[in-house]
């Protein structure tokens, strides 16, 4: 193979030429010595003839040759502007501005660390350090989040999720209709959630209708501050999962009460009244059926939990008011402190449920994406860095354009 076919695979044109190879078997490593063959450059955007200063010496790693890592090793021109009397160095045509890597090592990185489980196998196979395939991955989002566009977006999902150990949380805002995460935020009070929301532009905080959201009162707060032309909906996600604890407070009230007189009817049976039935194997579903059957605390209050599920069959918001009056009486009078207590916080909600049937949007997307997030920090094991752990949430569940090509 000659320099001139290899000067041919590398997209080298004047006055960049191939110098020399360097093929060391030990490291299985393979050195492209690039030179610049001119004494006067001309910048490719404004056509000026500028004179080369000095030249530095500039590394990248390319693809592989033959399982040998491959490393373009260049001595790049620096220029200095007549105008400013500053230097600065030539743009290269096989890597991006700051790159360590060849614009096609870097679009097979993006491919590989896409389609990998986790950043650690990606790095692996590159044979990348885990610094190097964080910062392609840094790199990839801040192009896409350039290139994204003021988009309208009249419906948006808030949400927070745990973030390492103890009390931490992040703040994760999300494109209803267009399903991925819009930015990340570390912490989940009002300050967080105001900062969230002020990534926003103008022209997109004046087109939102509404929010979905939990009952957090900061996130209330922040939204009825940052966008008070929005709706604040409470969708049935964070309802369903609100009455699924306050069943399970009932549970463990009564299985501590039987256990004590040596009853265990509801020993093992936790994850029972938290699936939905439609969603259980024929015969856990009859063993079910038994259990729900009996004269039990917990069965009365799974009945109410599944009695709300008719809120959101009904027409308007109307009917779905006349329709929690009823639910409401018929949990005050259950005698069950935690589904009573539940339903007297539902019913300070109420203005937020009933403008689900103006709006009728909800916040799965936002859960979807937080299936993801638990996917990424398992994979990781965990961050330790907020930032690296933003990076990969917008990396895997933004949407955004990734390319390198398109950037140069």
């Amino acid at each position: 193979m000659t320099h001139k076919d290899l000067e041919t695979m590398l997209g080298l044109s004047a006055p960049w030429k191939l110098l020399s190879t360097e093929i060391n078997h030990t490291t299985r490593t393979a050195i492209l010595r690039v030179g610049c063959e001119t004494t006067l450059w001309v910048d490719p955007e404004s056509g000026r003839r500028l004179h080369i200063h000095s030249h530095e010496e500039r590394r990248w790693r390319h693809l592989d040759f033959w399982q040998y890592e491959s490393v373009i090793l260049a001595s790049v021109p620096r220029v200095r502007d007549p105008e400013t009397g500053t230097t600065e160095m030539v743009a290269v045509p096989w890597a991006g501005a700051g790159s360590r890597w060849t614009l096609a090592f870097e679009t097979l990185a993006l491919a590989v660390i896409q389609a990998s489980r986790s950043l650690e196998d990606a790095r692996r196979l590159l044979r990348l350090s885990w610094d190097s395939a964080r910062n392609i991955m840094a790199r990839a989002v801040e192009r896409g989040l350039s290139r994204r566009e003021d988009d309208n977006l009249p419906h948006l999902g808030i949400d927070e999720k745990s973030f390492g150990k103890g009390h931490n949380f992040i703040s994760v805002l999300t494109d209803i209709d267009g399903r991925r995460a819009l930015e990340v935020v570390q912490g989940a009070d009002k300050p967080s959630a105001l900062g969230l929301l002020g990534t926003l532009s103008w022209e997109q905080v004046a087109g939102v209708q509404a929010v979905a959201m939990d009952r957090s009162p900061t996130f209330i707060a922040a939204v009825s501050e940052a966008l008070p032309g929005a709706a604040i909906v409470h969708d049935g996600y964070h309802l369903s999962a609100d009455l699924n604890t306050a069943v399970d407070k009932v549970r463990r009230q009564e299985h501590r009460i039987l256990l004590s007189i040596g009853d265990t009817t509801l020993t093992g049976t936790k994850y029972h009244w938290l699936t939905n039935p439609l969603n259980m194997e024929p015969e856990k579903l009859t063993a079910f059926s038994r259990l729900a059957s009996l004269a039990l605390k917990t069965s009365r209050a799974w009945s109410i939990k599944e009695l709300f599920g008719g809120f959101w069959e009904q027409p308007d918001a109307a009917a779905g008011a006349e329709f929690f009056g009823n639910w409401y009486a018929r949990t005050i009078r259950s005698r069950l402190e935690p589904m009573k207590k539940l339903a007297r916080s539902f019913k300070r909600s109420l203005p937020f449920l009933l403008t689900w049937f103006a709006h009728r949007i909800s916040n799965s997307t936002a859960e979807g994406i937080n299936s993801v997030i638990q996917l990424i920090k398992a994979a990781a094991r965990g961050f330790r860095n907020f930032a690296n752990y933003r990076i990969a949430i917008l990396f895997r569940c933004g949407k955004l354009d990734l390319s390198v090509a398109a950037a140069q």
